[in-house]
């Protein structure tokens, strides 16, 4: 961590000059008021720390979700807009490329690989095979449910379409803001174990446009009996999975 002008510990909302250092080089500012706090999120904020995500693509997709993807490569599923699509189709829509090189190019975009593709391709490919992955698994429309069963990042992108659809990922702010919302995503898993050095006072809109929109949308979400947030998945009512067609 580095010492600059004091901000908010993104875990407990106290003032702290200290930030990530990391980031900090990339133009992001994370404060963290302890080491203790900064490891609290740092199994998922390590696959981020230090990157500007803009215009670079998101995280690569782990060793895990790339084998799972890898061992799912030809299930159809039903998506949102109606169509079926699996990992390979969409890969091969993306890519141009033919159904049998399909399997072997994924392996292109986990991360600790060779990232040979552009910007726009790698993006696209992580983007709908973590879409394909988290319908897959889950019918589930609600975002607390599914809080801790899978990968922070196979999750984030139904988070940000619900706080801002089409989030436009090439804008000069999204890079701290997804930063910001991977941590808050952890920070939520993590209440929901129990955690006593996790309260979520924090300002969830911090770093993010539209922050009183962001805002507004976060506490229609919260359930104020539980003060639980349960933000809804866009599954189309339930997601239908079956084999590869033939």
């Amino acid at each position: 961590m580095s010492a600059q002008q004091p901000g908010q510990c993104i875990v407990c909302g106290a003032e702290t000059n200290k930030r990530c250092s990391a980031c900090a080089t990339a133009g992001i500012d994370l404060f963290f008021c302890s080491p203790e706090h900064q490891k609290l999120v740092w199994h998922t904020h390590r696959r981020v720390c230090g990157s500007s995500l803009s215009p670079a693509p998101h995280p690569w997709l782990s060793k895990k979700e790339a084998a799972e993807a890898f061992a799912n490569f030809d299930v159809l599923q039903r998506m949102w807009h109606g169509g079926d699509e699996s990992v390979s189709t969409s890969m091969q829509a993306i890519l141009k490329c033919r159904a049998e090189d399909a399997k072997d190019l994924l392996k292109f975009f986990a991360e600790g690989e060779t990232h040979p593709y552009d910007t726009w391709s790698s993006q696209s490919v992580i983007t709908e095979t973590r879409n394909t992955e988290y319908l897959r698994k889950s019918g589930d429309n609600d975002l607390n449910n599914v809080i801790g069963d899978y990968d922070i990042y196979t999750v984030i992108n139904q988070l940000w379409n619900y706080l801002l659809p089409m989030t436009p990922t090439a804008a000069h702010w999204y890079s701290e803001a997804h930063h910001l919302v991977a941590i808050l995503l952890t920070l939520i898993q993590l209440q929901k174990t129990g955690n006593p050095a996790v309260t979520l006072d924090i300002q969830a809109g911090s770093g993010v446009p539209f922050a009183d929109w962001t805002l507004s949308r976060l506490r229609k979400a919260i359930d104020t009996s539980t003060m639980t947030l349960h933000i809804p998945l866009d599954t189309a009512g339930g997601a239908t999975t079956r084999s590869k067609a033939g």
